[in-house]
C-alpha cells in the first residue's frame, strides 16, 4: 500500500470517528427529548459516515483478496520449482545409473552398464512384494546387475517414478 493510500485510509477513519462522535451526541439529545432512538431519520453526516465505512471495508477486502491471490501464486510457483528440481535430480540419476538399452539393425537388444561400459554382461531379476510398510513399495520389482563391476539398478514396475539406489 502506498503512502497516499495509507493517508486516505487514515483520513477516512478519522472522518468516520468524528461523524460517529457527533452522531452519538445527536442520538443522546434526541433520546432525551423524544424517547426512542430507532425512529431517527438518517442525517447527511450519518449517511456520509456509512458510505465512507462501506468504501473502507470494500477497500480492505480488496487488499486482503489481492494479498491472498499473491500468496497462492507464490505457493504455486514454489511447488512448480520444487517439482522441477526433483525431476532434474531424477534425470541426472537416470543418466548416471540406468543401464542403456540399444536395439541394433538386426533387432537385437544390447544392454550397456553405465559404470564400466560392458556390453551384454547383465543379469536380470524380477520379484513381487505384496506387503510393505509404505503402499508405494508394493508391486513388481525388476533389478539389473552388471556381472563385471556389480553395479545394479532396481525399480518398481508399478511405480516407475520412485528411484531405488
Amino acid at each position: 500500500m502506498s503512502l497516499f493510500d495509507r493517508l486516505s485510509v487514515l483520513k477516512n477513519k478519522s472522518e468516520i470517528k468524528l461523524i460517529e462522535s457527533k452522531q452519538v451526541v445527536e442520538d443522546k439529545v434526541f433520546e432525551i427529548r423524544h424517547g426512542k432512538l430507532d425512529d431517527i431519520p438518517m442525517t447527511k453526516e450519518r449517511k456520509r459516515s456509512e458510505k465512507t465505512r462501506k468504501k473502507l471495508e470494500k477497500h480492505e477486502s480488496k487488499v486482503k483478496e489481492k494479498e491472498k491471490r499473491k500468496q497462492q501464486r507464490e505457493e504455486e510457483i514454489e511447488k512448480r520449482r520444487i517439482a522441477k528440481e526433483e525431476q532434474e535430480k531424477r534425470d541426472v540419476w537416470i543418466k548416471e545409473n540406468v543401464f542403456k538399452i540399444i536395439v541394433n539393425e538386426e533387432g537385437k537388444r544390447i544392454i550397456f552398464c553405465p559404470k564400466c561400459g560392458s556390453e551384454n554382461n547383465v543379469t536380470a531379476t524380477t520379484w513381487n512384494v505384496d506387503e510393505a510398510e509404505n503402499s508405494e513399495d508394493i508391486g513388481t520389482y525388476f533389478k539389473r546387475t552388471c556381472n563385471l563391476c556389480g553395479h545394479s539398478q532396481k525399480f518398481n514396475k508399478d511405480n516407475p517414478k520412485k528411484i531405488y539406489e
